[in-house]
């Protein structure tokens, strides 16, 4: 839990003229930047779905932040906000149901990801298999990622505590032996886990739990906070403001880094194809970082607008 993918943080707050130093920073970055590459890892073995209201109308594929999985979207996906749209919902690589598959690296979980879509989702509008991508923190960074990798599998993309990270988030993520070795003197006390959720107002329940404790390992904790940290730059969002899908980018304005987020949409309103396909940044301010647990009817909400073309509910404010 102790980890800038689950539970750590806070909100950040930055002086104006040093923010828009940065911008200039980031802009000349990702204008220099070259296209992604492929990724060489095999994406043989399929990750596990489960689909949910399978006659509903446009598929919506959903995936889970780290060491969860796909449980963590339960409340969600019964919410009645979504129950006309067809739900897949994933465990990614070294989680739950699909951890015999590996490395949990951005790059293959995305393209995993996109041979699920590939196989799972309809031909739409004569363009191939589409789905929107739905994603919580390293879901998230997969399906950011996913829409840089192959736009052309994404009707939309919508994505909340993803950004490149900066300051403590960085020095943790880049240092995965102290985040393991802080996880485990975290489990030695008892009841943290409750107390943690009981504050953060997290409905956690018993499988998920379970599932959340078998997915703590160190393989995990190395793989996903290196590829996060070395994988996810500025690059990476450059690549996806170009790729014409539509993205909303969310922070949770109790947790999440808000400043990063922020950055991320000046950097949408400097490239045509973002503005065209119309990619915001939001914050939540009431919202923790995994509030699909603590909110999940507002994020359903938020998701349907999204997916449907419609306003954003009023808590999502632009940054």
């Amino acid at each position: 839990m102790t980890s800038p993918v689950d539970l750590a943080g806070q909100r950040t707050t930055t002086n104006e003229l040093k923010e828009d130093s940065t911008h200039r920073n980031v802009f000349m970055q990702i204008s220099n930047q070259t296209t992604m590459q492929p990724d060489t890892s095999s994406t043989e073995d399929e990750l596990f779905v489960e689909e949910r209201n399978a006659a509903g109308d446009q598929t919506i594929v959903f995936l889970h932040g780290g060491r969860s999985c796909h449980l963590e979207w339960d409340a969600v996906a019964a919410s009645p906000a979504l129950a006309g749209h067809r739900l897949l919902l994933v465990d990614l690589p070294r989680h739950s149901q699909s951890r015999h598959i590996a490395p949990m690296t951005l790059s293959h979980a995305a393209d995993a990801v996109a041979v699920v879509i590939r196989k799972h989702c309809p031909n739409f509008d004569g363009k191939g298999a589409r789905a929107h991508v739905v994603g919580l923190s390293l879901g998230g960074f997969t399906a950011l990622t996913l829409a840089a990798r192959h736009p052309d599998l994404l009707l939309s993309c919508f994505t909340t505590g993803a950004s490149p990270w900066a300051g403590v988030f960085r020095w943790a993520g880049s240092r995965p032996r102290l985040l393991w070795a802080m996880d485990n003197i975290q489990n030695a006390i008892p009841k943290l886990d409750d107390l943690v959720y009981w504050k953060m107002g997290l409905q956690v329940n018993a499988a998920l739990r379970e599932e959340m404790r078998r997915n703590k390992s160190w393989e995990l904790t190395r793989e996903m906070h290196l590829s996060i940290t070395k994988d996810f730059g500025w690059e990476v969002v450059g690549d996806m403001a170009r790729s014409g899908v539509r993205c909303c980018v969310v922070a949770g304005g109790k947790v999440d880094q808000v400043a990063p987020v922020r950055m991320m949409g000046r950097v949408f309103g400097e490239w045509e194809m973002a503005r065209a396909a119309g990619c915001t940044a939001r914050v939540v301010w009431d919202a923790v970082h995994p509030w699909n647990l603590q909110l999940p009817d507002l994020f359903a909400r938020g998701v349907r607008a999204w997916v449907e073309g419609g306003e954003l509910p009023v808590e999502f404010e632009k940054v």
